[in-house]
């Protein structure tokens, strides 16, 4: 019979080596560098939405660095989307103004048509995000408040035109001034670029109720397990029903996907007020998040999988609207 003393002599390799492998248990897997991503070509033959795109895509627009409206890396970022819109096929336009001392410009692209299409009653859909980022802010480059939303609007410039929808039925809307110039957002000071092409629709559209218009607008879709909840005071029935169907159809998880008992001052608010009843705002939670407007809203935020779901959202909902179901 061993005496206690033997048989901790005998244990302690044991639990030692125990000790050992937990230690050695492998890290979580590292994020790839920026540059290195930005570095990579893109699958253009991918038969469909390609996270992976998307993701070079964002770390492309991330490399340029802060892009507050009227600074270089603003007009690095609009070069960049022309170009890559212009190589899908798609045309584009830009509507340049003057806000105050800040010039500021919104970027409008069709495949097949006019850029401004809804002048002709063609256009059904807006596809639309914002593109600056918050300026004032040392560091600051915007991952996903300003470059995950462009980013999945890219990948799908490149899928939409394989779908056979009608020219000029979906034009992208790349806003210009969705951030305020003060360092909070107010009903005056924000959104200037929606606002801009909400005052020109309102002159357009017949009716307040014409259902004919409809805006889904991407903001913050790129965080690493970040929820996307859509604001439900600015969200119509239709709208909330196309969302749940096209989530189930996507096959999203409830958790990632959900709804916020609230509404927000976004870039689908002024096309709200111009009379466009059928808008959707896919918007990342961001609300005591401690990364928002922070430095901390790096490219480590960004998960292609998150890029991902929401270019596979928005394609379930593009063909929902379209096909009128």
């Amino acid at each position: 019979m061993l005496r206690p003393a033997a048989l901790l002599c005998l244990l302690l390799p044991v639990l030692a080596a125990a000790s050992c492998r937990r230690e050695e248990a492998p890290p979580p897997p590292a994020v790839p560098a920026l540059h290195q991503v930005a570095a990579r070509a893109l699958q253009e033959d991918a038969p469909q939405f390609c996270e992976e795109n998307a993701y070079t895509h964002c770390a492309r627009i991330c490399a340029m660095g802060p892009r507050p409206s009227g600074s270089p890396g603003f007009a690095q970022q609009a070069d960049y989307l022309r170009r890559t819109l212009s190589a899908y096929g798609w045309t584009c336009a830009e509507d340049a103004w003057q806000q105050g001392d800040l010039p500021m410009r919104n970027l409008y692209a069709a495949f097949g048509a006019d850029p401004e299409a809804w002048q002709s009653g063609r256009c059904r859909l807006l596809l639309s995000c914002h593109v600056d980022t918050k300026s004032g802010i040392p560091g600051f480059i915007g991952a996903d408040d300003g470059a995950s939303a462009a980013a999945v609007l890219l990948e799908l410039a490149r899928v939409l035109p394989r779908l056979g929808y009608k020219p000029g039925e979906v034009v992208l809307v790349f806003f210009d001034g969705e951030e305020s110039i003060a360092p909070r957002m107010t009903e005056e000071d924000g959104l200037y670029g929606s606002k801009r092409l909400a005052a020109r629709l309102a002159e357009l559209l017949p009716a307040a109720d014409d259902p004919q218009l409809v805006q889904i607008n991407l903001d913050m879709v790129g965080g690493r397990n970040n929820p996307i909840a859509i604001p439900l005071w600015d969200t119509s029935e239709s709208m909330y029903t196309h969302y749940l169907l096209a989530r189930d159809a996507a096959g999203l998880p409830e958790d990632l996907f959900t709804t916020y008992h609230g509404g927000y001052w976004d870039d689908h608010r002024p096309l709200l007020d111009a009379g466009v009843a059928d808008t959707l705002n896919l918007i990342g939670s961001f609300t005591n998040s401690g990364w928002w407007h922070t430095p901390a809203d790096d490219f480590s935020r960004i998960s292609p999988r998150s890029l991902g779901r929401a270019g596979r959202l928005t394609l379930c909902l593009v063909r929902r609207i379209l096909a009128g179901e």
